[in-house]
């Protein structure tokens, strides 16, 4: 398809870069080691701004393409001052032309390389999101607090890797996202632990990852904002190990995340976090197959661990707060 359009182009009024594998069909540029167009298509950009142009349009629908753009703003205008980047997206009636240069003066410049870090982190193509908390919530916490920009630039510009200090950022950027309003921030450990006895938590998603979970997607993250898309500007990237950014070999020799480095089975425990009664009836279980007809009941459960049955059920003070620290223990 590629050589077949390169056929088409020959004796246009327009240049055309036609890109296929490693290399360009019609050799107008430098040989590129990038896989994805969505990355690739910034070193095309900056081709343009350094040969003169003063405008370009970059035609795509996808919000990877968009962050990418936006921050390779800086160094786009350092080659070229006057060029002015568009990002023309969406199809029919909702097809808009952004001016990205708009969108990066309104953000600040000096945030916008950060703002890699920040889209991987949240969830993009490569990474997994997180449950119930959307782009906009993470933008506007990183756009009220200034002191995220430091760290997100540098894990956003070929990170060595991921430091006590840089970590620390992260996971009180995390707890920002969880935060509820007029409760003191906690640790993840304290948090987990308030989120499992909310009332308003009834899927286990819903807890904020454990600290040897979110450094694993830390890794992961920055590998996507440091180096995939940290290098775009390069024809050739130079690219670290997988192994080394939260991911390995499976026995099929396969790479997958990994997703914890910290797992601790405790039969006793587990058994009561996914066995939740469902009867909310305070009084006595109603149904004969209920899911915690051999445990005790706990404030997880929709009967809140007040439910009276034949088998023990009576929790104590003391029984709550060991099993809390059960589940602090085990909450990896």
């Amino acid at each position: 398809m590629a050589a077949h359009f390169a056929e088409l182009a020959r004796g246009e009024d327009k240049e055309y870069f036609i890109t296929q594998g490693d290399s360009e069909v019609n050799n107008s540029l430098p040989t590129s080691s990038h896989l994805e167009a969505d990355y690739r298509l910034v070193t095309h950009v900056l081709h343009a701004a350094q040969n003169g142009y003063t405008s370009t349009t970059v035609r795509g629908n996808d919000t990877d393409i968009l962050i990418i753009l936006i921050a390779f703003i800086p160094k786009l205008l350092e080659i070229n001052k006057n060029h002015t980047l568009y990002y023309d997206s969406g199809n029919r009636k909702s097809r808009t032309l952004y001016n990205i240069n708009h969108i990066a003066v309104n953000i600040g410049l000096e945030q916008c390389r950060g703002l890699l870090f920040l889209h991987a982190f949240s969830g993009c193509d490569y990474t997994s999101s997180f449950y119930h908390i959307g782009k906009g919530k993470w933008f506007d916490i990183i756009m009220k607090n200034k002191e995220y920009d430091d760290v997100f630039r540098s894990l956003s510009d070929c990170p060595t890797g991921v430091s006590e200090e840089q970590f620390a950022k992260v996971i009180e950027f995390t707890l920002a996202a969880y935060h509820t309003k007029g409760a003191p921030i906690q640790d993840l450990v304290t948090m987990r632990r308030l989120l499992l006895l909310s009332p308003g938590t009834d899927l286990f998603r819903s807890l904020p990852p454990s600290d040897s979970a979110l450094y694993c997607k830390t890794l992961r993250s920055s590998y996507v904002s440091g180096h995939l898309w940290g290098q775009a500007d390069r024809f050739q990237a130079t690219l670290p190990a997988l192994t080394e950014w939260g991911r390995k070999y499976n026995d099929a020799d396969r790479l997958t995340p990994i997703w914890t480095t910290n797992i601790d089975v405790n039969l006793d425990v587990y058994p009561k976090l996914w066995k939740i009664c469902n009867c909310g009836d305070k009084n006595g279980c109603l149904q004969k197959n209920c899911g915690c007809a051999q445990i005790k009941c706990l404030p997880t459960c929709k009967c809140r661990g007040e439910c009276r049955k034949d088998v023990p059920v009576a929790v104590s003070d003391n029984e709550l707060s060991e099993d809390s620290d059960e589940m602090s223990e085990d909450s990896d």
